[in-house]
């Protein structure tokens, strides 16, 4: 599995902020945010923005658990932000393809388009 990277039109706090709207304004559920820039810092280290949103939605998670128990492995599903030479980029892999295993296709669908609603929001047209 291929992870998906785009460029941000913003910078990288910016991108934090407007994914975080988005991702709210979308119902989704930020489960937990890491901030691996921050946690390196406290252990001596320096690197570039780096940061993980943990989204989900709690009906589509109700949806997967009743359907097959085992699926809560794969949830939440991650949105990373980082930085490079300057530039940010945002990553995901599609939900699509992390469901397919447990035959979730059409709430992998739907994943994928609300994934790609919040993502557009960010992305650099080129």
């Amino acid at each position: 599995m291929k992870p998906i990277t785009l460029k941000s039109k913003y910078n990288f706090q910016e991108t934090l902020k407007k994914l975080e709207e988005v991702i709210i304004r979308d119902n989704m559920v930020i489960v937990s945010r890491i901030n691996a820039q921050e946690n390196l810092k406290r252990a001596g280290f320096s690197i570039s923005g780096s940061y993980i949103f943990e989204i989900f939605r709690p009906d589509i998670a109700f949806q997967m658990f009743s359907r097959n128990p085992a699926s809560g492995i794969d949830p939440p599903l991650r949105i990373y932000v980082f930085e490079n030479d300057g530039i940010t980029y945002v990553e995901y892999y599609r939900p699509s393809d992390i469901f397919k295993k447990w035959e979730e296709f059409d709430l992998g669908i739907m994943l994928d388009n609300i994934f790609e609603s919040i993502i557009s929001e960010v992305i650099h047209d080129e």
